[in-house]
C-alpha cells in the first residue's frame, strides 16, 4: 500500500503553565485572512467607539449627588463584555476550540488582555511563516536537483 504524508504546518502554542496549547495552521489561507481581520478589527473604529461608551458610561458612574449609578455601571459593563465575548469567538475559531478559556482561564477577558494576547502572538506566526516560506523557497528553487527538465 502507498502511502502519503503532506506536511500541514500545524504549529502549537504553550498558552499557561499546565501545558495547555492553542494551535494553528500556517498552510491554512482562512488563518492569515482571520488573524489580519482581528487585528483590524481591535483597531477599527466600531470597536474605538464601543470602547468610548464603555469609558463615557464609566464616567457617569458617580452622579453630582455622591451616588452610584448602577444603569451607567450596567451598561458600561453590557459594552466590554459583548466586545470580549465577540474577541474570544474570534480568538476561538483561529486557534481552536476553547483557545480563549487555555489562554486566559476560566474568565471573559478584559479586552486589554486581548490585545496583550494579539501582540504576543503575532511575532510567533510571524516567525513560523517566516520559516514556512524560507522551506517553500528551497523547495521551488531553480537550483534544486531535478528541477531541470
Amino acid at each position: 500500500m502507498d502511502e502519503l504524508q503532506i506536511e500541514n504546518w500545524t504549529r502549537q502554542i504553550k498558552v499557561n503553565e499546565n501545558g495547555d496549547t492553542i494551535q494553528y495552521s500556517l498552510a491554512n489561507s482562512a488563518f492569515y485572512d482571520e488573524l489580519i481581520s482581528f487585528a483590524q478589527w481591535i483597531q477599527s473604529d466600531e470597536l474605538r467607539a464601543q470602547a468610548e461608551e464603555v469609558t463615557r458610561q464609566q464616567e457617569n458612574m458617580k452622579k453630582s449627588d455622591g451616588k452610584f449609578d448602577l444603569n451607567a455601571a450596567s451598561l458600561a459593563s453590557a459594552v466590554e463584555l459583548n466586545m470580549s465575548k465577540a474577541a474570544c469567538e474570534k480568538i476561538d475559531k483561529m486557534f481552536g476550540e476553547n483557545a480563549c478559556k487555555k489562554v486566559f482561564g476560566d474568565i471573559i477577558p478584559q479586552m486589554d488582555i486581548i490585545v496583550a494576547f494579539l501582540n504576543a502572538v503575532i511575532p510567533i506566526v510571524k516567525k513560523n511563516a517566516e520559516e514556512r516560506s524560507k522551506k517553500i523557497n528551497t523547495q521551488f528553487s531553480k537550483s534544486r536537483k531535478g528541477a531541470k527538465s
